[in-house]
């Protein structure tokens, strides 16, 4: 019997607006499309497999169907996810999206048990972790996927209890720092990636956040 689960919040393109999560929930996310656009080029994606979790934010280029349509593919390959590591979680999205316009993605899997975290980028999706037993800065590869992709490299890091990350698309300005916010750590994810997505989406593009404890 497989041990797969896809969470009931796991999410397609087409989600806009908040995280249907519980208050305690140890995750949260905000997503929604351009304005004046009916449909959402961004899409965020959560997984479980074993005791590993599998994270990711997805940006099809641009906006409208076909963003949206680059996007759906792409979680149509997350979701066959049954525990693979990170780089294969690439190929296989870049491989399926040579037929689109292409996207880019950050993803992370989380293996709580083993306190320890794997990410890759590609594109400029936008990683930053707090309160982690070490420090955490992985940088993006270049390429698109769909396009354009040279390798991945998968930083790997320890992981702890309390410790957050946050995963946010380019319509989500990097110019927010977390010390303008005393207390908002202590908060809901779901709070934080409320913050985050009323004071710094851009009315540009599409935007998403997820936030993850």
């Amino acid at each position: 019997q497989s041990s797969r689960t896809l969470l009931p919040y796991a999410t397609a393109a087409t989600t806009s607006g908040a995280l249907p999560t519980p208050a305690a929930a140890p995750l949260g996310a905000w997503s929604r499309p351009r304005p004046g656009e009916r449909v959402n080029g961004d899409a965020y994606f959560l997984s479980r497999y074993h005791t590993s979790e599998l994270f990711a934010v997805i940006d099809g280029l641009g906006h409208g169907a076909g963003a949206y349509e680059a996007a759906l593919v792409a979680i149509d390959s997350l979701s066959q996810w049954q525990g693979e590591p990170l780089d294969e979680v690439f190929w296989a999205v870049h491989d399926v999206m040579r037929a689109t316009r292409g996207a880019v993605m950050g993803a992370c899997i989380l293996d709580r048990e083993a306190e320890s975290l794997y990410y890759a980028g590609v594109g400029n999706i936008d990683f930053r972790a707090f309160n982690a037993p070490e420090p955490i800065r992985p940088i993006s590869n270049n390429g698109t996927l769909g396009m354009r992709l040279a390798n991945i490299r998968i930083w790997t890091h320890k992981w702890g209890e309390g410790a957050t990350f946050v995963l946010a698309s380019d319509g989500i300005s990097a110019g927010w720092d977390i010390g303008n916010y005393p207390g908002l750590l202590g908060k809901t994810p779901q709070m934080l990636a409320g913050v985050l997505m009323r004071d710094y989406s851009r009315e540009s593009d599409d935007a998403t956040v997820l936030v993850v404890r």
